[in-house]
């Protein structure tokens, strides 16, 4: 038996935690080496003093609470307050502790976690400014698991969908979508889970107040340490009044007389039916192939300057707005047209729109 309390002590003395054996009336009674050493009282200081002398004014009240429980019966395995140094600074020490049923004496064993508080509370204050930083943005900005729910919405977000954030996490993002896109924002989901990449997506949604609108987001994989995808962030931004005026804008186009086209990225991006049927295809053979694809239907001894001009107006170059040149129609036949040309913004981005009508006739005459 004395060889275990021997064996105890020299436990105590070499322990690198804060030991000390305490009474429930608030004074120290035994403290070890490392005690002592962590805060820079004297032995003396430290076991002539009440305890409570030590610990910040603010957590006092919180420590006594504490004891309390102690007194109950109870156990603590992670209790934190801020104790005085010699120097005038104060430690955060995390305390784990119990009184024996034997002597009533508090057993302590406490250790300092003032960096980690400091890490803590830096890593706290760099999340709250890039959340405050975040609700500011008018771009509404999401982050979703791979299996779709939400996790994180900004004030935008929220405002966006009329809802709040308390209604929101935990959500799928595919139910917000409109009834339609359902089905395929589950394909889409499941290919970016697969193959994880930056995106750039339009949905359509409803608005708070129950009418259609839509969205453009650019979405990023996030990875953990290991490699693992953890989610999703995405920036949106709402293009509801953009896509009405271009649904209405189409509209007028596909009731045309002359054949309009719009090309960007080298792109058939929009075609009207007249278009089409003076090149003598179907829309659908035209629309998101390359213009620079039926080059070859242009009379070889127009196509250059065709060519030219096109990639002179994208460069911002002055060319005639209106030509005339001769192509193929898809059965061969050769045809003249008459083109006006210019520059537009198309979903933001710079664009050419052909307004072009068959002259075939008026050549002949």
């Amino acid at each position: 038996m004395k060889q275990f309390a021997e064996s105890i002590e020299n436990f105590f003395e070499i322990s690198l935690d804060l030991c000390c054996l305490a009474s429930v009336d608030g004074y120290l009674l035994k403290v070890n080496p490392a005690f002592i050493r962590t805060l820079g009282w004297s032995e003396d200081k430290l076991l002539s003093s009440s305890f409570y002398d030590f610990i910040h004014p603010d957590d006092r009240e919180k420590s006594r609470a504490t004891i309390a429980y102690l007194q109950e019966g109870n156990r603590i395995y992670s209790f934190e307050n801020r104790f005085r140094t010699q120097k005038g600074d104060y430690l955060h020490l995390q305390w784990s502790g119990w009184i024996h049923p034997d002597d009533g004496l508090i057993y302590g064993v406490g250790r300092d976690v003032t960096e980690q508080r400091r890490k803590s509370d830096e890593l706290e204050r760099t999340r709250q400014m890039y959340e405050t930083i975040i609700n500011s943005q008018s771009e509404m900005v999401c982050r979703y698991t791979p299996d779709g729910k939400l996790i994180f919405v900004n004030d935008a977000y929220c405002e966006k969908f009329g809802r709040s954030r308390d209604d929101l996490l935990g959500q799928r993002v595919i139910d917000l979508l409109s009834p339609g896109e359902r089905e395929s924002g589950k394909r889409n989901l499941k290919d970016w889970v697969k193959n994880p990449r930056v995106v750039k997506h339009t949905i359509e949604f409803f608005l708070a107040d129950g009418t259609l609108g839509y969205q453009e987001w650019v979405d990023t994989p996030i990875f953990d340490k290991t490699g693992r995808l953890e989610f999703y962030q995405g920036v949106g931004r709402d293009i509801t009044d953009h896509v009405r005026t271009e649904l209405a804008f189409k509209a007028v186009l596909e009731h045309s007389v002359q054949g309009i086209a719009i090309i960007q990225d080298s792109l058939y991006v929009f075609l009207n039916e007249k278009y089409a049927q003076i090149s003598g295809y179907e829309v659908s053979e035209m629309v998101d192939q390359r213009a620079d694809s039926f080059i070859d239907r242009i009379h070889p001894d127009d196509r250059e300057i065709v060519r030219q001009r096109h990639y002179d107006r994208m460069a911002g170059r002055d060319v005639p707005n209106n030509y005339e040149f001769r192509r193929f129609r898809k059965d061969g036949t050769l045809h003249w047209v008459e083109i006006h040309a210019s520059l537009i913004q198309w979903r933001g981005r710079p664009a050419i729109q052909v307004a072009m009508v068959d002259i075939t006739e008026r050549k002949n005459a």
